[in-house]
C-alpha cells in the first residue's frame, strides 16, 4: 500500500473524489452515534485540504505530512447506549441471537451474491477466508461472497496475507494489507521499515522507505484490512458489494489505498484490476466457488 497522498495535491479529480466519500463516511457515521471516527476530523477534512493546498500555507508537502500522522481508521465506542438505527446494506449489525455468520434479514443482497459464510478446507485460502469472515463479524459486519473476495484478493495481493514480506520482521508483523505508519524512523514496537514505490508520469517509479504497522495476531491484521474497505471507504464497499472488480480498484485508487504503477491513473486502476484477477483466480479455485467479483 503506498503513502496515499504523494499525487493528490494537484489533481482536483482525486480531491473531489476523496471529499465525495468523505461525505459518505459523515452520513454512514451519523447513524452510529456511539462510535467516534476522529469526527472533527472527519468534519473538517475537506476545508483542511483546501486551505494546505495554498502554497502558502505549506503546499502539498505539508499536508501529505499532517495526513500520514493521522489514523483514520482506528474506531472506539464512546460510553453511550447504543441507538436505533438503519446501517447501509452490506453492514448491518445482527440483531440480537443471530448466530455468527447467519444473514440479517434487513441486509437486500444483489441477486445471485450470497452471504460469506466460513468455508471447511486446509488450504491457505480456506485459512484466510475464514480469518476474514471472522474479522468481519467481529466488527459487526456480515458480508456477501463478493465482499469477501474483494478482501481476500487485496490482502493476498499485498502481502499474501502477512507472509509476502521479505524480511522477517515483516513476515512476523501480521499486515496482510500493507498498511503503512508514517516515515522512518519507526517504532520498533509498533511497525518496521520497508521500501515501497510512488508511480511517476512518465510511467517510472520512485522508490522511497516507509514504516508499515505490525499486529499482535493474523486476525487484527485482517481486521484492519475490513476496516479500511469496508467501513473507511463506503465507495470501495458499495462497489465490492455489487460484485464491480474494477469499482473496487477505482474506488480504492481515488481514495488513496495505493498508487500502483504506470503514467496515468487509468493505466495504474488497470494494472491493479489484473493484479486483482489473477489473485481471485487463485482464491475461488483453491475454494472452489463461483467468482463473483468481475
Amino acid at each position: 500500500m503506498s503513502e496515499p497522498w504523494v499525487e493528490w495535491l494537484d489533481m482536483d479529480a482525486r480531491e473531489d473524489a476523496l471529499c465525495e466519500d468523505l461525505h459518505k463516511q459523515q452520513e454512514f457515521w451519523a447513524q452510529y452515534p456511539n462510535a467516534c471516527i476522529s469526527r472533527c476530523f472527519l468534519e473538517n477534512l475537506e476545508m483542511i485540504i483546501r486551505i494546505y493546498t495554498d502554497e502558502q500555507d505549506g503546499g502539498p508537502e505539508a499536508l501529505r505530512d499532517y495526513l500520514c500522522s493521522i489514523d483514520l481508521d482506528e474506531v472506539t465506542l464512546a460510553a453511550q447506549p447504543p441507538q436505533p438505527q438503519q446501517p447501509p446494506p452490506g453492514v448491518t449489525p445482527p440483531p440480537p441471537g443471530t448466530p455468527p455468520g447467519a444473514q440479517p434479514p434487513d441486509v437486500v443482497l444483489p441477486p445471485d451474491i450470497p452471504m460469506a459464510r466460513k468455508v471447511e478446507g486446509t488450504s491457505r485460502e480456506h485459512w484466510a477466508r475464514n480469518v476474514i469472515i471472522g474479522a468481519a463479524e467481529s466488527l459487526g459486519l456480515h458480508l456477501n461472497v463478493a465482499q469477501a473476495q474483494a478482501i481476500q484478493a487485496v490482502s493476498r495481493g499485498e502481502s499474501a496475507y502477512g507472509r509476502g514480506w521479505k524480511t522477517a520482521e515483516g513476515q512476523n508483523s501480521n499486515n496482510w494489507g500493507a498498511v503503512q505508519a508514517g516515515k522512518p524512523p519507526c517504532n520498533p514496537a509498533s511497525s518496521f521499515e520497508y521500501t515501497d514505490s510512488f508511480p511517476n508520469k512518465d510511467g517510472t517509479s520512485t522508490k522511497y522507505q516507509a514504516c508499515f504497522k505490525k499486529y499482535a495476531t493474523p486476525e487484527e491484521g485482517a481486521a484492519h484490512v475490513v476496516r479500511l474497505l469496508m467501513i473507511s471507504r463506503p465507495t470501495t464497499r458499495d462497489a465490492a458489494l455489487s460484485g464491480s472488480l474494477h469499482g473496487v480498484s477505482k474506488t480504492m485508487y481515488d481514495t488513496g489505498y495505493y498508487q500502483g504503477f504506470g503514467a496515468t491513473p487509468e493505466k495504474r486502476i488497470a494494472n491493479h484490476v489484473s493484479a486483482l484477477q489473477k489473485n481471485l483466480d487463485a482464491i475461488t479455485k483453491a475454494l472452489g466457488e463461483p467468482q463473483y467479483l468481475k
